[in-house]
C-alpha cells in the first residue's frame, strides 16, 4: 500500500486537536452522523464537500456519466430527457440471492471510482472518527485504494479512538469497521501516530452535516418522521426510505430503519407493506449475517422476520425465496437440519408447481435445489447432494432465462458450478471436478474484479490427487491476487496454506517466507493464539532448515503467548522445544522440558495430549541416543492408543509406530502391516507425518516393491516422490536392486 494512509490513535479530544492543525487548503473533513446510520453516508458528504458553495461543474458532468447507478443513492440526478437512469442500474435484487456478494455492489463501487476518482488527486480526505463510518462507505474506500493508481491516490486521514469504537458502532457495523482498520494496519505504507491526551480538552459543538443538492436525504426524513411520532400520517415516506436503503445495498441502515417503522408504524403499515418490511428486515440482516457467521442473536433475528413474513406472502414466487432463505438459516445458522430440508422440499415444490415466467421459475427451482443440496451434504447423503446439484446448474445454464433477474445470472450459474465442484470433491471424484473447475475458470474470464473461486478449488484438488507441487502452484497465484487486492486477511489464510503445502513437500525456503509474512500480518492485526500458531509455524522451518537456536527462541516467543489457563498448549511448545533440544545435543535442557511437559499433561489428563507427549518423548530419546528410554516411550504411547475411547489421532499413532521401527520393536513386515491403515490420515492432517516419510522408507526398503499393490502402499510412493529427500532414497534403493 502506498504512504498515503495515516491514522490518528487516541482519544477523540487529541484527535481533534491533531485535524485542527491540518492547512486547509485541499483538505476536506468528512464526519458523518452518529446516528441514524445512513447508507454512503461518508460518501455523500464527500460530494457535497467536492462540490463546495460555489458548486463544481466538473463534478456535477462526472456525477451525470455515472448516472445510472449513482441515481440509486443521489436521486436527485436525472437521465437524459425522457429516461429514468434506474431502470438500468444494478440494485440490491428483493427476489434475488446474493445481494450480499462483491460481484452485484462492483458496478456502484466502480461508478463512484470513476466520477470521484479524478476529482481527489492532491487531496487530503480526513474522517476523524472512524467508528462512524458505514460499511457501504468503507467498502468503497477499500475500492479506491485497491484500484486507484498509487500518483493518484489523494491522502487519508483516519482518526481512531479505541476506547470508542465499541460504543460508538453497533455490532452489525462494527465488525466491517474493525477488518476495514485491520486492512489499513496491515498496509507496509500505513503511518500510525499515537497521540497522548495531554489535556482533558472540551466538547466543542458538531457541526452540522452538509448534504449535496442532489441528495433527497430520503432516509434522514423517514428517520425524523419516526422521531416526530409522525408514523401515523402515512408509511409511504418511511417504506419508500426502507426500499431506497436496501436498492442501494445499505443492509445496516435498512436493518436499523426497518426495525424501528416495524416498532412504531406497523399499526399503519397494510398487510402487504408489513410483508415488505419483515422481508427487508430480514434480508438486511441475512445479508449482513453472511459476514458475521457465528452471531446466534442475528440469525434467531432473521428467522423471527422471515417467519412473519412468510404468514403474509402471497405471492408464489416471494413464498418460494423466502423458503429458500428460512431453510439456510435454519440449517447453516441455526443447526436445525431435518427442519430445514423440509423448508428447502417445500421450496422446490413451490417452484415447480407455481404460476411463474419459466425462467424465474427456473432460477428459484435452482436455488432452492443448491440450499437443499448443502443440507443433503450436511447429512452426508452425498448422492443426493450431487442429485440437486447437477440440477441446479443445469436449470441456469441455459441461453435465456426469461423472468429472471439479469444481473444474477452469470454469478449463480458460477455459485452452482462451484457447489457441484465442492460435492465432487467430498466425493473424491478427482476427474469429474477438475472439468469442471476447467468449466468455472473459463466462466471467470468474463468476470473481471471478481475475486476467483477456482483459485480455492485448484488447491483443494491438488491435496485431493497428492499433486502438492500442483496446489503451490496455485496458491502462490491466489496470494498474489490478495496482496494486489489489500485484503491482509485472506492473505494470510492463503500464506498459511502455501507454507503448510510447501512445507510438506520440503521446500523450506518458501514455507519459511510464507509463515514469516503471515506471522507479520498476524503481529499486526492477529490474536495471541494466532500469533503464537504462526510462531510456531516459523520455528518449525527454522528447525527442519537446521537453525535449532532460532527455532528455540521462536518457540519461547509463542510460549509466553500461552495463557495460564491453557496448560496443553505450554506441554506441545515444551515437548517439541525438547525434541529440537535433543537433536542440537543439550541433553539437560531437553530432558528439563520434557518432564515439565510430561507434568503438565498428567494435570490436563487428557489422553491425546499424554499420547502426544510420550511421543515426543520417545522422538527426544532416540536424537538423544537413549533406544531404552525411547522404546519405553513408545510403549507408554502405545498403551494409551488402545485404550478404551475414540480412537487415537492418525498422525499421533503414525509417529509412533515409526518411532517403534526405529527402535526395532517392530520388524518390518509388522511395521508395514501397522502403519499402512494410518497412513493416508496421517498425511492429510499433519505436515510433520511427511518428514517421517524418508525414515519409513529407510526402513521398508525391501518391501517396496510390494508397495504398489495396495492403495495405502500407492500413496506412501506418491507422497514420497514429492519430495526431493525421498526421491534420492528411492533411487539409492532401487540402484541396490
Amino acid at each position: 500500500m502506498p504512504a498515503v494512509v495515516e491514522i490518528l490513535q487516541g482519544s477523540q479530544s487529541a484527535i481533534e486537536r491533531a485535524i485542527s492543525t491540518y492547512v486547509p487548503t485541499d483538505v476536506l473533513c468528512i464526519r458523518p452522523p452518529a446516528a441514524p446510520k445512513l447508507p454512503w453516508a461518508a460518501v455523500r458528504l464527500l460530494v457535497a464537500a467536492l462540490r463546495g458553495p460555489g458548486g463544481s461543474p466538473e463534478l456535477d458532468a462526472a456525477l451525470q456519466s455515472e448516472a445510472a447507478q449513482l441515481s440509486l443513492v443521489l436521486r436527485g440526478l436525472a437521465g437524459p430527457a425522457g429516461d429514468d437512469p434506474r431502470n438500468h442500474h444494478q440494485s440490491a435484487q428483493e427476489l434475488g440471492f446474493l445481494s450480499h456478494n462483491m460481484s452485484q455492489r462492483l458496478p456502484l463501487e466502480q461508478a463512484w471510482l470513476r466520477a470521484l476518482g479524478p476529482q481527489l488527486h492532491g487531496r487530503t480526505l480526513v474522517f476523524p472518527e472512524l467508528a462512524r463510518l458505514d460499511v457501504e462507505s468503507i467498502r468503497w474506500l477499500w475500492r479506491l485504494l485497491v484500484e486507484c493508481p498509487a500518483a493518484s491516490l489523494p491522502r487519508l486521514v483516519f482518526g481512531h479512538d479505541p476506547q470508542a469504537l465499541p460504543t460508538a458502532t453497533n455490532q452489525r457495523s462494527l465488525e466491517q469497521v474493525t477488518a476495514f482498520l485491520d486492512m489499513l494496519i496491515a498496509g507496509d505504507g500505513t503511518q500510525i501516530r499515537t497521540l497522548s491526551d495531554t489535556s482533558a480538552g472540551t466538547d466543542a459543538p458538531e457541526p452540522p452535516q452538509r448534504w449535496d443538492v442532489l441528495d433527497d436525504q430520503l432516509e434522514l426524513r423517514a428517520w425524523d418522521q419516526l422521531r416526530a411520532g409522525g408514523e401515523k400520517r402515512g408509511p409511504a415516506l418511511l417504506m419508500q426510505a426502507l426500499g431506497a436503503a436496501f436498492g442501494c445495498f445499505g443492509f445496516c441502515a435498512t436493518l436499523d430503519l426497518g426495525l424501528r417503522v416495524l416498532e412504531k408504524a406497523s399499526d399503519a403499515l397494510s398487510a402487504a407493506e408489513r410483508c415488505r418490511a419483515h422481508t427487508l428486515v430480514a434480508l438486511a440482516a441475512y445479508n449482513r449475517q453472511v459476514q458475521s457467521f457465528g452471531d446466534t442473536e442475528l440469525a434467531l433475528l432473521i428467522d423471527r422476520h422471515l417467519r412473519a413474513a412468510l404468514r403474509l406472502e402471497t405471492d408464489a414466487g416471494r413464498r418460494c425465496h423466502l423458503l429458500y432463505r428460512l431453510s439456510i438459516n435454519e440449517g447453516r445458522r441455526l443447526g436445525r437440519i431435518e427442519s430445514a430440508l423440509r423448508l428447502a422440499n417445500q421450496g422446490v415444490e413451490t417452484a415447480q408447481t407455481a404460476d411463474l415466467p419459466p425462467g424465474l421459475a427456473a432460477f428459484l427451482e435452482a436455488w432452492s435445489r443448491s440450499g437443499r443440496a448443502y443440507l443433503h451434504a450436511r447429512r452426508r447423503d452425498l448422492p443426493a447432494a450431487l442429485h440437486d446439484c447437477e440440477r441446479a446448474y443445469a436449470l441456469l445454464d441455459a441461453p435465456e432465462l426469461p423472468g429472471a433477474p439479469d444481473c444474477e445470472l452469470a454469478f449463480s450459474v458460477r455459485v452452482m458450478l462451484d457447489n457441484l465442484i465442492e460435492v465432487q470433491l467430498r466425493r473424491k471424484d478427482t476427474e469429474q471436478a477438475e472439468r469442471l473447475i476447467e468449466q468455472i475458470e473459463r466462466k471467470e474470464l468474463d468476470m473481471p474484479g471478481v475475486p476467483r473461486l477456482s483459485r480455492f478449488r485448484r488447491i483443494a484438488l491438488g491435496r485431493l490427487q497428492g499433486r502438492l507441487d500442483l496446489a503451490v502452484g496455485y496458491a502462490r497465484m491466489l496470494r498474489q491476487e490478495l496482496a494486489q487486492r489489500l485484503d491482509p486477511v485472506h492473505e494470510d489464510l492463503v500464506c498459511v496454506e502455501l507454507g503448510d503445502l510447501a512445507y510438506r513437500i520440503g521446500d523450506l525456503a518458501l514455507a519459511s517466507e510464507s509463515f514469516q509474512h503471515s506471522l507479520k500480518i498476524r503481529l499486526r492485526i492477529g490474536d495471541r493464539s494466532s500469533q503464537r500458531h504462526a510462531l510456531v509455524h516459523c520455528a518449525l522451518c527454522s528447525w527442519r532448515q537446521g537453525q535449532p537456536e532460532e527455532a528455540i527462541a521462536r518457540l519461547a516467543r509463542a510460549q509466553t503467548l500461552c495463557g495460564a489457563d491453557e496448560p496443553a498448549a505450554h506441554a506441545e511448545l515444551l515437548a517439541l522445544a525438547a525434541r529440537i533440544e535433543a537433536e542440537n545435543g543439550a541433553d539437560g535442557k531437553a530432558e528439563r522440558r520434557i518432564n515439565r511437559a510430561i507434568e503438565l499433561a498428567v494435570e490436563v489428563g487428557e489422553r491425546d495430549l499424554l499420547l502426544s507427549i510420550a511421543r515426543s518423548a520417545g522422538w527426544a530419546s532416540l536424537a538423544l541416543g537413549r533406544e531404552t528410554d525411547a522404546q519405553q516411550a513408545f510403549a507408554q504411547a502405545s498403551e494409551l492408543a488402545e485404550a478404551e475411547g475414540p480412537a487415537p489421532p492418525a498422525p499421533l499413532l503414525f509417529a509412533t509406530l515409526v518411532g517403534q521401527g526405529i527402535c526395532g520393536v517392530l520388524d518390518r513386515g509388522a511395521l508395514l502391516q501397522a502403519v499402512l491403515p494410518h497412513l493416508a490420515r496421517a498425511l492429510d492432517e499433519d505436515a510433520d507425518a511427511w518428514w517421517l516419510l524418508p525414515r519409513l522408507l529407510a526402513l521398508l526398503k525391501d518391501r517396496l516393491k510390494d508397495l504398489p499393490a495396495t492403495p495405502a502402499g500407492a500413496r506412501l510412493l506418491s507422497a514420497a516422490r514429492q519430495r526431493a529427500d525421498c526421491r534420492v532414497l528411492l533411487s539409492e534403493l532401487r540402484s541396490r536392486g
